[in-house]
């Protein structure tokens, strides 16, 4: 079995060599590695090519610059795998990452498998998002968490191991932030069952991902994307994750609400922009008590959650 493994790249020549090795020194060698360089400024596409040179399996792609979604979509269309593997250029694997994730699709006979993965800060790991046990979910478990619990160990595309006829119809939404909100439970929707591998194998970096450094009006693409969930659903006639979608979406609305208010000096806008979709969708749900406060007294309900926030965070 060939599995094609996809890294978009733009502007990581601090990160990329380690990721590069990562994925080339794999205990599973029958790789076909797709590095897109994504019109980088640094040197990342001179690494790029010296990489090419050490390693027949690789195959460079260097284009202007279109964003991740548009890099890993042309690496779909190059690829030949019969699996398919997105790595982020400033993450890094374990070197069974793709044995592991490989063989739990063999022995269980799923089109997905997942694992757990580090969170990295410093070179550090500062947190383990991971799984009790090695299991077999079904994909609606998996929606539902992905709708209920905002688990990243379920919404990333990167610490997973596809069937490459997954993205037959498929592809990621070019232009927007949020992508994988946009495609992950749509992976998920047409299969019957995943494969879970609790040993984290995947390492997410965190260097400049913090709400205050980089909340900003394009990260509003969320919206968006958790939107369109819903619809989505209805498409379906799928009542009860409709449902989900929607509560999902209200509380995404109500948390951005905050963000806005704190982050962006309150931008009417925006703000209004929340306000008028959270009053549609209000009354396609049913009875929360968060939800009823914020529909009624949005800026009460900031002011408390920005209380309980400080609280949380407050150093003893």
């Amino acid at each position: 079995m060939k599995v094609t493994v996809i890294v978009p790249i733009y502007n990581v020549e601090k990160y990329l060599a380690k990721c590069l090795d990562s994925i080339i020194n794999q205990t599973y060698n029958n790789l076909e590695i797709i590095l897109i360089n994504d019109g980088s400024k640094d040197t990342s596409l001179d690494i790029c090519k010296a990489y090419e040179k050490k390693d027949k399996r690789i195959i460079l792609i260097d284009k202007k610059n279109e964003g991740l979604s548009a890099a890993r979509n042309d690496g779909l269309d190059k690829a030949t795998g019969n699996y398919v593997a997105f790595i982020d250029s400033d993450d890094y694997i374990d070197k069974e990452f793709i044995e592991e994730l490989l063989n739990a699709n063999i022995k269980n006979n799923t089109k997905i498998s997942q694992c757990g993965l580090n969170l990295v800060l410093n070179n550090k790991i500062i947190e383990q998002k991971n799984y009790s046990e090695d299991m077999i979910k079904t994909t609606r478990e998996v929606i539902y968490d992905i709708l209920k619990y905002n688990l990243l160990q379920n919404e990333s595309v990167c610490n997973k191991l596809y069937d490459a006829s997954i993205f037959k119809n498929l592809r990621f939404e070019k232009g927007k932030l949020h992508e994988d909100d946009y495609i992950n439970y749509k992976l998920y929707f047409n299969q019957k069952y995943v494969s879970i591998i609790s040993s984290n194998l995947y390492n997410y970096r965190q260097e400049g991902t913090s709400i205050t450094s980089n909340f900003y009006e394009k990260r509003l693409d969320g919206l968006d994307a958790i939107e369109e969930r819903i619809k989505f659903f209805d498409s379906r006639k799928d009542e009860e994750f409709k449902k989900y979608a929607i509560d999902s979406f209200l509380k995404y609305l109500r948390n951005n609400y905050f963000k806005v208010k704190e982050y962006l000096k309150d931008n009417k806008d925006i703000c209004d922009t929340i306000l008028d979709k959270y009053k549609h969708y209000y009354k396609l749900s049913t009875f929360g008590l968060r939800k009823w406060i914020f529909r009624y007294f949005p800026n009460m309900y900031f002011k408390l959650k920005k209380t309980i926030y400080k609280l949380k965070n407050k150093k003893l």
